[in-house]
């Protein structure tokens, strides 16, 4: 019955930074009639490999068998060791350590604690995704313009969103992807609750004036991803999309003679949502019963934001 082990050539890997060491030693063993080779594995390896490596403390054994029987064969182990600074971790609220527990035989680490106040910094290793799809939209912030067919004016619904006079039901409106995304990467030296905030209060907002060469209102904060370091520096990605302004051209929904939308030309901004209301009525050509246009309704409905507050630019 013998254990043969050999220390790989590739053994004794480190790493190590300001906080944090990890390494290990790897080895190969020949188990040869063993009762149980699980056990003269671990002491063989455990006999070979040292509690503490400059610095770092052993970790738990890791053993995988390349040919395995039930008394012999030929495995691979892994021992890691690892050493973090104290107070580099959180500690276990439901279990309080004694002293030397911590990593490396030293004093435990301690529980971290939020933010002091609302500009304090957000602090280190964290990652914050802020954005998301916006609710369906069943009444706008205004409406910019309305207008009947022939001139006239469009029926009064309020602010109310594709409102059905038929059945007295308000179908609403989900707001579209935009067609192309501008991704902003910005690295702050820390970020604080308060931007935090502001950026929450900027999501699904368009801008308010000129910004990045766009003309106001066909820019909207869509999401934003926060990540910050072990330094607490701030990488922030801001995704915004762009929809760019469209002329709805005079006469250009056609209907009967003298009953054409609009009347003169009428500009949507990029993230105003044009509503246009038909009604059945029976084609003087044809004699088929077909739907027409009647009325239509520029509405605004995401409010405004001065994008410069945001500190990347204007």
């Amino acid at each position: 019955m013998s254990v043969k082990i050999i220390e790989k050539n590739t053994s004794r890997k480190y790493t190590t930074s300001a906080t944090r060491g990890t390494g290990e030693w790897v080895y190969t063993l020949l188990v040869d009639g063993e009762a149980t080779p699980e056990l003269a594995i671990n002491t063989a390896v455990l006999a070979d490999a040292p509690v503490f490596w400059y610095g770092l403390i052993r970790q738990e054994l890791q053993v995988e068998p390349v040919t395995a029987g039930a008394t012999d064969g030929i495995f691979t182990a892994t021992v890691p060791y690892l050493w973090e600074l104290s107070n580099a971790a959180a500690q276990d609220p439901t279990h309080t350590p004694g002293a030397g527990t911590g990593p490396g035989g030293g004093d435990p680490s301690g529980t971290p604690t939020g933010p002091s106040a609302a500009d304090a910094p957000l602090g280190p290793n964290i990652t914050l995704e802020i954005g998301g799809r916006p609710p369906k939209l069943t009444t706008s912030i205004a409406v910019i313009s309305a207008e009947g067919a022939g001139g006239g004016p469009a029926p009064d619904h309020g602010k109310l969103i594709n409102y059905n006079r038929s059945t007295n039901e308000v179908e609403g409106v989900e707001i579209d992807d935009p067609a192309s995304v501008l991704t902003i990467e910005i690295t702050f030296d820390y970020v604080s609750m308060g931007y935090i905030s502001l950026l929450e209060g900027a999501v699904w907002h368009k801008n308010d004036d000129t910004w990045y060469q766009r003309s106001a209102g066909s820019v909207a904060l869509t999401g934003a991803t926060i990540s910050s370091d072990a330094n607490s520096r701030a990488k922030i990605n801001f995704r915004f999309g762009l929809r760019s302004p469209v002329v709805i051209e005079a006469e250009s929904l056609r209907a009967d003679v003298g009953q054409e939308l609009p009347g003169v030309d009428i500009t949507r901004r990029g993230w105003d949502y044009l509503e246009i209301e038909y009604e059945n009525a029976v084609d003087g050509t044809s004699g088929l019963m077909v739907a027409k246009p009647f009325a239509l309704r520029v509405h605004e409905v995401l409010p405004d934001f001065d994008f410069s507050l945001l500190g990347i630019g204007s």
